[in-house]
């Protein structure tokens, strides 16, 4: 894979010891198998989690941090996207890129280009981007009042969410998004 990729950190998320290797050195297969495997996962498991704590801490402490009404409402808002984005990008773009390996990819031609995804999935990362920011900010970066073990424990949790987030999108917007728009152009597609 000729990959135009910005950066050159390796490919590990915050929450595993292990998490895929270097993502510059993988292909465009390698790269949506692990971002499926680590960052998709990932996010299908731990959000009906944290939804129903971030509900739950709302519900008990919103009285003195009425913030916990708004973060639980842009989580809300954030999940109901982010399940969407995982379904389109496992049901649309992945296969686009993997196909873009495929030698006789020409032969069988998807429609338009990878970029029409791409810009699409762009835009819901940006909203993404946006809501976990506004979560950071209501919640003075992830600081807990004293003495509650449940609000300290709800906004650990999402840090960690946050964290592998970030992870998961640089590693779309730095390495496989460009990797598929270069594979595209190489191909003469």
């Amino acid at each position: 894979m000729d990959s135009q990729a910005v950066t050159t950190e390796p490919c590990v998320a915050g929450h595993t010891a292990n998490d895929g290797g270097d993502c510059q050195k993988m292909s465009l297969t390698e790269l949506c198998d692990h971002i499926e495997a680590t960052h998709h996962r990932y996010i299908r498991d731990e959000m009906p989690n944290l939804s129903n704590q971030v509900q739950e801490v709302a519900a008990i402490h919103a009285f003195k941090h009425l913030e916990l009404l708004k973060v639980s409402r842009l989580f809300e808002g954030l999940r109901a996207d982010m399940e969407t984005h995982l379904t389109r990008e496992e049901g649309v773009l992945f296969p686009i890129c993997r196909k873009l390996e495929v030698v006789d990819c020409r032969l069988t031609p998807f429609r338009g280009s990878v970029a029409n995804p791409i810009q699409h999935m762009e835009k819901v990362h940006e909203k993404a981007g946006l809501a976990v920011h506004t979560i950071r900010i209501l919640t003075a970066n992830y600081q807990p009042p004293n003495g509650n073990d449940s609000y300290r424990a709800m906004l650990e949790s999402l840090r960690k969410f946050d964290d592998d987030l970030q992870e998961h999108l640089r590693k779309e917007k730095d390495i496989l998004f460009p990797g598929a728009l270069a594979r595209e152009k190489q191909l003469g597609l």
